[in-house]
């Protein structure tokens, strides 16, 4: 197998903070994750991105996936809500760990 990669040229900007997150099963079996993220920084933030990674019980990943906030770019001190919604599947037991990152204009 090759891997081809770069390194990053800088850590993403700091300033979000996830507020709230909650997860349910709908009656066609999707997983739906919702939450809200506030941008706790001194400037506005675009593309603002959360990444969700779902591991098994023994820690392993299990998936991936990724979402932006609505709308994609907030303000200093804005909040915008974020959803996932994917086929259920062995996730909704799965333990998920959200991050999040968003770019400087």
């Amino acid at each position: 197998m090759n891997v081809d990669w770069e390194e990053a040229d800088a850590a993403p900007p700091s300033g979000l903070k996830i507020l709230s997150r909650s997860q349910y099963v709908d009656d066609i079996d999707f997983l739906h994750i919702v939450g809200e993220v506030k941008n706790t920084s001194s400037r506005r933030l675009e593309y603002v991105e959360i990444v969700a990674t779902f591991y098994d019980k023994r820690d392993r990943v299990i998936a991936t996936d990724f979402t932006y906030t609505s709308p994609e770019s907030l303000r200093a001190g804005q909040t915008a809500p974020f959803e996932f919604v994917l086929e259920e599947g062995n996730l909704a037991n799965a333990r998920v760990v959200l991050q999040v990152q968003g770019n400087v204009p």
